[in-house]
């Protein structure tokens, strides 16, 4: 009697325990078609590490950091980590908010223009006319090969700024284009670097500090607009609020380090052709403190776009200082006594941004640490290098690959990092088969569909491809 008892009781416990079991599990589940949650320990700037969200298949929709949305799975023609040095990149994941975010009082962050600067130095063309003026043929440096990088930057910015609609200024010696780039493109306008010129200064030039003093004269630039070089890419969700202040201010990036250098370092700097930049550097903030009689607190700039505002960069090169700029331009190459627009900007920025009816917010450099990434990709570079690696996982929401190598192994690794990360063609491009298609996961692509543009518009002027023939001829 006592056994049976002792049985009932136990049989009893079970049943309780799995019927609280059962609970938990209801109450865990959410109903059918709702987003599946993701419990994740994000590192800071809110990517994910691929073990952490392993169980959510591409293509689902999920609920991250309180956000719904999208992990973007990768087009058909593309395996991950199928590159030859195995890379294997975090999951691109993207907010429902993301698409609407130039929204309300953001609105007008929609239309900003973005400029990029770009060479191809491959071209055969392009070398014999910079060998003519006393360059090198055999040049280095991301701006004077192409590497592919422009092209995965189009990608980064179509896919992590859906929101954006604006037109791309692209800004090149003699038209250049990429040829994978679509000609007929309504959003993308091909920039010769010498007509923005004008008479000014000497051409051809091969300096790019002669050239973005000019950006001011681009057709319907408008008040404001963003530099980006080809070598800055977009790894995670990019909002208006990361680059703009909601009146349209600028935001500026610093590095921690403010510049120290006098006037003795410029002038033993100058004489290595390897430290013209921080002599230029040196050489800026010095016009700066000349010109408001005390020093200003500039910092080293980040390696990450330039929100500029034109009235600012019109005002440095006709009134404030007109005599520097002028001889910056007349450097054919880069030179230990340019005005570097960036540094001259961001101190007129600081000092007197009211004056051009904008405002201005420095970025500290530990707010934007979790925010960005910068790596020199050198010959020696492994791909187990540390920022390599934190690149692909952490996937910085803006950050910049500075090429610096001459070998196939290291170019191999820039390859693989950035197709890795953006494998998804983009609409700029001209082979559309592959279109990584958003609007199947409720993301729309920020493309409009006017007329095409005839024949004559999209083809090369004549007095362009003449002015390269007879730089040669010349």
């Amino acid at each position: 009697m006592r056994l049976a008892r002792l049985l009932g009781l136990l049989l009893m416990g079970v049943f309780v325990v799995v019927l609280f079991t059962q609970m938990i599990v209801l109450v865990n589940t959410p109903p059918p078609g709702t987003d599946a949650p993701v419990k994740t320990n994000p590192p800071a700037g809110g990517t994910h590490e691929p073990a952490n969200d392993a169980h959510v298949p591409d293509g689902q929709r999920a609920t991250v950091d309180g956000k719904p949305g999208i992990y973007l799975s990768n087009p058909s023609y593309y395996k991950a980590g199928s590159n030859s040095n195995g890379f294997q990149a975090s999951r691109a994941f993207i907010p429902d908010d993301l698409v609407t975010a130039a929204s309300g009082d953001w609105a007008w962050a929609a239309n900003v223009p973005i400029v990029y600067t770009w060479v191809n130095g491959s071209d055969p063309e392009y070398q014999e006319i910079r060998a003519k003026y006393g360059g090198t043929r055999s040049v280095g440096g991301s701006r004077d090969r192409d590497s592919g990088e422009l092209r995965h930057s189009f990608r980064s910015l179509e896919i992590f700024a859906p929101w954006w609609k604006g037109q791309i200024f692209l800004v090149s010696p003699f038209a250049q284009s990429p040829p994978w780039l679509d000609p007929q493109h309504p959003r993308v306008t091909i920039i010769d670097q010498h007509s923005i010129m004008r008479d000014d200064g000497e051409q051809p030039t091969f300096n790019t500090n002669a050239i973005e003093q000019f950006f001011y004269r681009i057709p319907n630039i408008g008040p404001v607009f963003v530099h980006v070089n080809d070598d800055y890419f977009f790894g995670s969700p990019l909002y208006p609020w990361d680059l703009f202040l909601k009146d349209g201010g600028s935001k500026l990036f610093f590095e921690r380090s403010p510049i120290r250098g006098t006037i003795e370092n410029q002038r033993s700097y100058k004489k290595s052709r390897t430290k013209l930049w921080v002599a230029s550097v040196y050489h800026t903030k010095w016009l700066m403190d000349e010109y408001y009689k005390k020093s200003v607190p500039l910092h080293f700039v980040k390696h990450s776009p330039f929100v500029y505002q034109t009235a600012v960069l019109k005002h440095l090169r006709e009134n404030m200082l007109p005599e520097q700029y002028i001889q910056s331009s007349k450097h054919r190459f880069r030179h230990w006594d340019d005005v570097l627009t960036p540094f001259a900007h961001h101190a007129v920025m600081m000092e007197e941004a009211s004056l051009f009816n904008t405002t201005a917010q420095v970025m500290t450099f530990e707010e934007l640490v979790p925010q960005m990434a910068f790596l020199v990709l050198r010959d020696t570079t492994k791909p187990n290098d540390p920022t390599l690696l934190d690149i692909l996982n952490r996937r910085p929401r803006m950050f910049a690959i500075n090429d610096s190598f001459n070998t196939a192994a290291a170019g191999q690794i820039l390859h693989d990092v950035i197709s890795e990360m953006f494998p998804w063609v983009s609409s700029f491009e001209i082979d559309k088969r592959s279109l990584f298609r958003p609007v199947r996961y409720g993301i729309p692509l920020p493309v409009p569909t006017p007329e095409a543009p005839s024949a004559s518009e999209t083809a090369p002027a004549p007095e362009t491809v003449s002015q390269s023939a007879s730089l040669l001829a010349a």
